[in-house]
Order: structure tokens, then sequence, then C-alpha cells
């Protein structure tokens, strides 16, 4: 099974192209990944809802991205926005 973890780490590199680089990847993932899911025109408002119209990993990413915001590391906040 294909997974986004990896993108995650770039995502706060100090590299500024692999942190772009990342975000441009992680996207077209995720993309790929909602893609599997039933067309809805729901918004969701709860988490729970969240999760019943994303497919897990854009969830899980949505979830990482925000709270990545916060993140002490050098170039973290920056990569996470650019996904965001």
């Amino acid at each position: 099974m294909p997974t986004t973890l990896e993108f995650y780490w770039d995502l706060a590199s100090l590299d500024e192209s692999k942190r772009i680089e990342a975000a441009a990847q992680l996207i077209s993932a995720l993309c790929k990944f909602q893609a599997e899911m039933p067309a809805t025109t729901s918004v969701a408002t709860t988490e729970e809802e969240l999760n019943r119209i994303c497919a897990g990993d854009v969830t899980y990413g949505i979830k990482r991205l925000i709270k990545g915001l916060a993140s002490p590391r050098d170039g973290a906040r920056q990569g996470y926005s650019i996904a965001l």
C-alpha cells in the first residue's frame, strides 16, 4: 500500500526546493487517494464527517499539516504551510 509518510519529513527540510517538491508530491498523492473515494458535494464540519467523506490519508494529512504549523523544527512551518 502506498504511503505519504516520507513526504512529511521532507516538508520540514531546510532545503527550500526539497520542501516545495515534497509539498507537490504530497498533494499529488493525496489527490489520488481522494479520487478513489465516492464523489460528494458535502462539506465536513466535524471530524466525524471529515472521516466519512475523505480518504484516510487525506484526513491524516489535514490533521498533521495543521498541527505541523506549530512545529519548532526549522523549515517545518514553511513546508507545512506550502502544502496547505
